[in-house]
């Protein structure tokens, strides 16, 4: 069995995000499904990872994802990913940019039998968003964080923690 949930991992992938497919999820998915996603803290439904697809897909028109690794264990099974592509629509909010934008992530699902029960999604937002240019880089952060250790009476940090 783990080499057919190991297939339809990277097939959930290929589908969702590489092809633009979301409703595959709904094809191979139980009806109880339980997504995870760093951007949302509470547990998601079907239909709302399957509107995180979309967006992806709409911020991003020509997306290309590629499945590096897939490693199974019992009913479970982790990919690990690369995307990329160019910020040409809406996405989290914020208008299109025209930047190109690549990021790594892995997703870990849950099979019961042959279908997805659960999936986990991480990946680098805080690098794809710095790449849109809506937050500063962990560089930028570092040196205001010196900045500010150096000038420890300073209450109002607002300013210094606002994206360039």
């Amino acid at each position: 069995m783990s080499a057919d949930i190991k297939s339809l991992a990277r097939k959930t992938i290929d589908e969702m995000f590489d092809r633009g497919h979301p409703t595959f999820l709904a094809d191979i998915s139980e009806l109880s499904f339980i997504g995870h996603d760093p951007t949302n803290p509470r547990s998601l439904s079907l239909g709302e990872e399957e509107k995180i697809a979309v967006g992806f897909r709409e911020g991003f028109p020509d997306l290309r994802c590629d499945v590096l690794d897939c490693v199974t264990e019992g009913d479970r099974v982790m990919c690990r990913w690369h995307m990329r592509g160019t910020h040409r629509g809406p996405f989290l909010g914020f208008a299109a940019t025209g930047r190109g934008v690549q990021f790594d992530g892995l997703t870990e699902m849950r099979f019961h039998g042959s279908r997805l029960a659960e999936q986990w999604t991480l990946y680098d937002c805080f690098g794809l968003l710095h790449q849109l240019g809506v937050l500063p880089s962990l560089g930028e952060l570092a040196e205001r964080r010196a900045r500010m250790s150096a000038d420890e009476g300073s209450e109002d940090l607002g300013e210094e923690l606002r994206p360039t």
